[in-house]
């Protein structure tokens, strides 16, 4: 059992599918701004009026927020697990393939090619969603 399972099923049950897609996109905003502050402090635009302890605190926080909000959209969508995984593979292969073709370390490689391979479909329509 994952932890806050119960919470979450309980959020997600309370708010709704649509309420929870909606409560994601703006809790995702909040992400946004926060992730927006700490590039600002990095250098990169305007200082922000905030302390590099307050943004990583706000970082902090809206990661959780956005993190519960996943968790309720897949539970209240009865989005598939496992096809969630099988894209963050894909998606985490390609990045460390570009990695290796841009780096040319071969650590890269090496855990790119522990990944699976799955989206070998020759019909779009045969994947999991």
């Amino acid at each position: 059992m994952k932890k806050y399972e119960t919470e979450i099923a309980a959020c997600t049950a309370g708010n709704g599918p649509d309420n929870c897609v909606e409560i994601m996109m703006e809790e995702c905003a909040e992400l946004i701004q926060a992730c927006s502050k700490y590039l600002r402090l990095q250098g990169l635009g305007a200082p922000p009026r905030d302390t590099p302890k307050d943004v990583r605190g706000m970082l902090v926080e809206e990661i959780a927020d956005v993190k519960i909000c996943i968790e309720q959209v897949i539970r209240a969508l009865s989005l598939d697990q496992e096809a969630i995984s099988l894209e963050m593979a894909f998606k985490l292969k390609r990045r460390l393939n570009g990695l290796y073709k841009e780096t040319g370390d071969e650590v890269y490689k090496d855990i790119a090619d522990g990944l699976c391979d799955w989206k070998n479909f020759d019909d779009e329509e045969e994947k999991y969603w």
